[in-house]
């Protein structure tokens, strides 16, 4: 399906050449919390499917996931308050806020 569209490369995990994070919906996964920590789009599978039936991709506003998990809300607010881009470190499946 992304392939139809181009411009996007789909990966099985999270990288540095990661731009959007499609999930179905609020979920906590290492790969989630990995987009969140590199300032990724979070977006809903349904941004992938609606832009398909128009042909391009739409915007991400409208499908950018707002309901998270209590944890991953409170991984959101550390990255926000108190973390730049370069003070946030994944290793062994953890996220080090420093």
């Amino acid at each position: 399906m992304v392939e139809k569209l181009g411009g996007f490369v789909i990966e099985a995990n999270v990288s540095e050449k990661t731009t959007h994070v499609v999930t179905q919906g609020p979920r906590r996964t290492v790969n989630l919390l990995k987009g969140i920590a590199r300032g990724c789009w979070i977006v809903l599978q349904e941004w992938v499917l609606k832009s398909l039936d128009a042909d391009v991709w739409l915007e991400e506003d409208e499908f950018e996931l707002a309901d998270f998990s209590p944890a991953v809300k409170v991984i959101i607010f550390l990255c926000v308050m108190y973390c730049n881009c370069n003070k946030v470190f994944w290793h062994a499946n953890t996220l080090f806020l420093y």
